[in-house]
């Protein structure tokens, strides 16, 4: 599965990530996790110097044990990595109701207002192609059509 950006606009356009984050440009995953984690439309430099960090840990995290993959033996489909493959709702619900969510290192640093930043950012997430839907119903009949398309 492909990953697709949660943000908007690129990496670059939210300011130049410090040396210790510089892997987020590379990484889509972890752009996904940081960008739903802080807001960095309204707020360009990092919560603290770990954030990163946090941000790496996290997505090492194994779902199944709690403990951090540090050598990459385990699969990617067995970490939290693989919830931020999906839309940002998605995502967002999967850690949420993960047994472990509270030992998630982002989780540790931040607490329950990361998870709630998490999940309010998830839900301004659009798909790509939603703009197709971004006109104004002037005929109630239209609607339908409208509701039709997005089934």
């Amino acid at each position: 599965m492909s990953c697709i950006r949660y943000s908007p606009n690129t990496i670059e356009s939210y300011g130049t990530p410090t040396s210790s984050s510089s892997f987020l440009k590379d990484d889509q995953e972890a752009w996904n996790l940081a960008y739903l984690s802080w807001d960095f439309d309204k707020c360009k430099t990092w919560p603290d110097p770990h954030f990163s960090t946090h941000v790496r840990r996290t997505l090492q995290f194994v779902i199944a044990t709690g403990a951090l993959d540090l050598t990459a033996d385990v699969n990617t489909g067995g970490k939290v990595r693989c919830f931020l493959r999906a839309p940002a709702p998605a995502a967002a619900y999967q850690i949420t109701n993960m047994l472990r969510v509270k030992e998630l290192p982002l989780y540790l640093a931040y607490g329950e207002a990361w998870l709630t930043r998490v999940n309010a950012r998830a839900r301004n997430y659009r798909e790509p192609y939603d703009e197709r839907f971004d006109y104004a119903i002037d005929d109630v009949s239209i609607s339908f059509e409208v509701i039709r398309a997005c089934k």
